[in-house]
């Protein structure tokens, strides 16, 4: 892996962490109100019911993080399969004979366009 790419999943993971981190307490301050505002005289089945409720949520909360995680990694290491395979791929001209044979011959914009007819071809 590159150092500039690295950085950059470093760049999105700090990104995402500090997204969680406010998502967390935003949630943290709702309850607080809402337990500010509950009613201290409810019955104990009320409160039970909350706190199971409240642990539900936490873990369905828990287990959408882990999927998304899952997600994001199986998206990089997609990427990193095609970036690999594009640069595995020996350098063509569109503008030779044989589009497909490798060549040395690099008329000005051929590089660019036989990069982006790849990249076309891949994705």
């Amino acid at each position: 892996m590159t150092a500039n790419r690295e950085a950059a999943e470093k760049r999105a993971d700090a990104i995402v962490e500090h997204a969680r981190e406010n998502a967390d307490a935003i949630l943290v301050a709702a309850r607080e109100r809402a337990d500010g505002s509950a009613d201290a005289n409810a019955p104990r089945q009320v409160q039970t019911a909350i706190v199971e409720n409240r642990e539900v949520e936490d873990e369905a909360l828990r287990d959408e993080r882990a999927a998304a995680d899952s997600r994001v990694r199986q998206e990089r290491d997609a990427r990193a399969r095609i970036l690999t395979r594009i640069f595995a791929m020996p350098p063509i001209s569109i503008c030779s004979p044989n589009a497909h044979a490798p060549t040395t011959h690099w008329p000005p914009g051929t590089i660019f366009l036989a990069w982006f007819r790849t990249i076309c071809a891949i994705c």
